[in-house]
């Protein structure tokens, strides 16, 4: 049986950059990462990162374009947590560019602002709302 896919949307703005793009996920995927956000401390070399895209129809789990990464992890001995946001426009075959527009940024945020984007994130997959947003945080 093949996994129901939803559309979730990105929108990444951090120290003047921004941009946004889109990506199908399944809500186990989802319901899975949203639990990884929830450990403390972070292993040293994160978690693997949520990834969307057109994956290969030659490599079994391999992306041939990424449309959208999240990969968090710990910064630091101060308790923050950096997470690495990829957004990428997606390029059909029939498209006349090449290129994709692209953004890559590292927001810093908190373990407390991970347990709460957790938490948004299952209320956005049970349709409890209609956004789930992960804050940036000095520490």
């Amino acid at each position: 049986m093949a996994t129901v896919r939803h559309r979730l949307d990105a929108t990444v703005q951090c120290k003047g950059f921004c941009g946004n793009s889109s990506g199908w996920f399944g809500i186990t995927q989802l319901d899975e990462f949203a639990d990884l956000l929830l450990a403390y401390p972070l292993p040293d070399d994160g978690h693997p990162p949520l990834r969307a895209g057109f994956w290969s129809k030659t490599t079994r789990g391999e992306i041939d374009q990424l449309h959208i990464s999240l990969r968090v992890y710990p910064v630091g001995l101060r308790g923050a947590v950096g997470c690495l946001i990829t957004l990428r426009t997606p390029l059909n075959d029939r498209d006349q560019s090449k290129v994709a527009s692209l953004v890559e940024v590292e927001l810093r945020t908190s373990y407390q602002a991970m347990a709460e984007f957790s938490q948004e994130l299952k209320k956005l997959l049970r349709a409890e709302l209609t956004e789930a947003i992960l804050r940036g945080v000095e520490i």
